[in-house]
């Protein structure tokens, strides 16, 4: 077998080159819009991070163009401030504080699921908070009209229950 053969591995049907200088294994990943460098002196240590370096690129390729959640729920919550009562807005703002944020808040748009949003509301109902949860089950749903409008996603409200 050639030497050039030998220095090859393949992840997730991407063929990876890898050489093995200097007491270190480089491996190197530059077509298709990814730009992906990595070396360690393990050789598994060496395709362990460039596993996680891919799976990283692939997901940041996939959020391209969505937002935080966080962020959609400012811009939403500015508008909804200039058209809804102040105590509505108050209570807007404090239901997605203290519940919607700290939950979902670091996800972007597209990668909240139907199941992450059921397993929150039974917490909550488990926990005897029924009337939050129907609070929060409302407030998702007009959130996700809005998303699913601007962003062309399914929405994961569609089979909620409590």
């Amino acid at each position: 077998m050639s030497d050039y053969l030998k220095k090859l591995f393949t992840i997730n049907d991407k063929i990876v080159t890898y050489h093995y200088v200097n007491g270190l294994y480089q491996a190197r990943f530059r077509r298709d819009g990814y730009n992906i460098e990595v070396a360690s002196k393990s050789f598994d240590i060496m395709r362990q991070n460039f596993l996680d370096k891919l799976l990283a690129t692939q997901k940041a390729k996939q959020n391209a163009g969505y937002p935080l959640f966080a962020d959609f729920i400012n811009d939403w919550l500015k508008v909804k401030k200039q058209t809804v009562k102040e105590t509505t807005y108050k209570s807007y703002v404090n239901l997605l504080s203290r519940n919607i944020l700290p939950k979902f808040g670091h996800y972007h748009v597209n990668e909240i699921t139907r199941k992450d949003i059921q397993d929150f509301l039974f917490e909550l109902t488990d926990g005897g908070k029924n009337r939050t949860a129907q609070k929060l089950k409302l407030l998702l749903s007009a959130i996700f009209d809005v998303i699913v409008e601007d962003y062309g996603i399914k929405t994961p409200m569609s089979k909620i229950v409590l």
